[in-house]
């Protein structure tokens, strides 16, 4: 499974599966606005919820307009992300290598890459059950972290863990682990390779290509 679209899924399965934590996301039940979007787990809920809210709405348009999706997942889901933090610890010491004009273009890149995979998992899941932790805070100020369990029938249920940190009172998602796969480190690792094979500018086309196709 691509780690990126894994890294997806608990929000996903919100979406058409059955939640089983304290204050769960249910249809019909509670609302996003109900939810405490002031800590990092109930953001994530919150988050879920509106996605649910959004798809049970428009769920043939966006299943036959791809463009409104990704904008769907643009306007729902990335406002929750960190991407410039996200940006810089993939990129590593090559963001400091690089020109203000590269890590802009590296940042948009990296995210469009995320609108079009998220998009496209979210209507490839199903019947699936989720269980969210209550939030850990973190050793540092600021941060924290949001794990969840993930059952599939017949198989083995996948361990998921969010990391966040409050950047202006707001928690934002910076990494995401998947089965004990950081989605940044796993990132960081590929992209190290590349450049070190093509260069910095190749990569940031080849994103830039590949979001754009």
């Amino acid at each position: 499974m691509h780690l990126l679209r894994a890294a997806c899924i608990p929000l996903l399965l919100l979406c058409h599966a059955p939640v089983m934590a304290e204050a769960a996301v249910t249809p019909g039940k509670t609302g996003a606005a109900a939810l405490d979007i002031n800590s990092p787990d109930g953001l994530i809920r919150a988050v879920a919820q509106k996605l649910l809210d959004r798809i049970k709405a428009d769920r043939k348009v966006l299943i036959n307009n791809p463009d409104k999706l990704f904008a769907m997942v643009d306007e729902v889901v990335l406002p929750h992300f960190d991407f410039p933090l996200m940006a810089r610890l993939v990129l590593g010491e090559q963001w400091t290598a690089a020109n203000d004009k590269q890590q802009q273009r590296f940042l948009e890149g990296f995210k469009s890459l995320l609108v079009k995979t998220y998009g496209n998992a979210l209507l490839q899941y199903s019947n699936e059950t989720i269980t969210f932790r209550p939030a850990q805070l973190g050793s540092k100020p600021g941060r924290a972290s949001v794990a969840s369990l993930i059952q599939s029938a017949g198989a083995a249920p996948v361990p998921m863990e969010y990391r966040m940190r409050k950047l202006d009172d707001q928690w934002l998602i910076y990494d995401v682990v998947v089965d004990g796969i950081s989605l940044v480190t796993n990132y960081r690792g590929t992209y190290a390779a590349e450049i070190q094979r093509d260069g910095l500018e190749s990569l940031i086309k080849k994103l830039e290509q590949q979001t754009t196709g």
